[in-house]
């Protein structure tokens, strides 16, 4: 059980709606999947190749709790009998995996803690005021959490395709599907990452994937091979998975 302190610095409580103003005009594409599933590789790939922008709900966390939390992080580690040195406290960079999987318990207790306190869309927010005006294709790596799913729920794309649905489907006219006025200007593509036999022990990250197929959330589901080893040809794998994509959806893209 984590229960330490928030410093009052920290403290704004003015993130109980996400800032769509942040991302109209823009397209966004969002990664959602267990740990290791290969987001972060694909989303680097879309930078590299297709100059997006990449953003991450979890790096302004590492960041708050590297600068605020980890002399507190480190005397709740020594009471609990882990004895590591102050500087392998290091969120944003851990040294080892060993280290890496004793720290993941901080921040989903911070990034929980902190939304109860400042409000359901406050890493949201963070994120997306990274977001430069001239910044057109934005990548979200890590989609792992229910209320992130707004983001998608709320784009022009999801709503539009709910009016059609509603159309081929001829649904009464007070049908709840029946949406004509919304304000979203902004794109969404929204993938989830699944790699055969990978396995997550985030309970939260299960629930916002099983969410997201119960409500047809995702556009398209990539499925990446883990027994392919050599780098290379993992590379290869994922750049294989955005060519097929760019052809299915290419003004998300291009």
């Amino acid at each position: 059980m984590i229960n330490l302190e928030i410093p009052e610095q920290l403290i704004i409580k003015d993130s109980g709606e996400i800032r769509y103003e942040l991302i109209n005009g823009k397209t966004i594409i969002g990664l959602c999947g267990y740990a290791r599933s290969g987001k972060d590789t694909l989303g680097s790939l879309l930078v590299e190749r297709l100059s997006f922008k990449r953003i991450s709900f979890a790096d302004t966390l590492k960041k708050e709790l590297n600068e605020h939390m980890k002399l507190s992080v480190f005397n709740d580690l020594q009471e609990k009998g882990f004895y590591i040195d102050f500087e392998s406290v290091d969120f944003e960079n851990p040294k080892k995996i060993e280290i890496k999987e004793l720290l993941r318990p901080y921040m989903i207790w911070y990034g929980e803690e902190i939304k109860k306190i400042n409000g359901i869309h406050y890493w949201t927010n963070k994120a997306f005021s990274q977001i430069d005006k001239n910044d057109k294709k934005i990548v979200i790596t890590d989609v792992r959490r229910l209320n992130e799913l707004d983001i998608f729920k709320n784009s022009r794309t999801f709503i539009e395709k709910r009016i059609k649905n509603r159309r081929e489907i001829s649904l009464p006219e007070d049908s709840p599907y029946d949406i004509y006025d919304y304000d979203s200007d902004f794109e969404t593509l929204f993938l989830y990452i699944n790699q055969l036999n990978n396995s997550d022990s985030d309970s939260l990250t299960k629930e916002t994937i099983m969410s997201s197929l119960e409500k047809w959330l995702f556009d398209e589901i990539v499925e990446i091979d883990s027994r392919i080893q050599n780098p290379e040809f993992q590379k290869r794998h994922l750049i294989n998975h955005i060519q097929k994509l760019i052809i299915k959806y290419p003004k998300y893209f291009i």
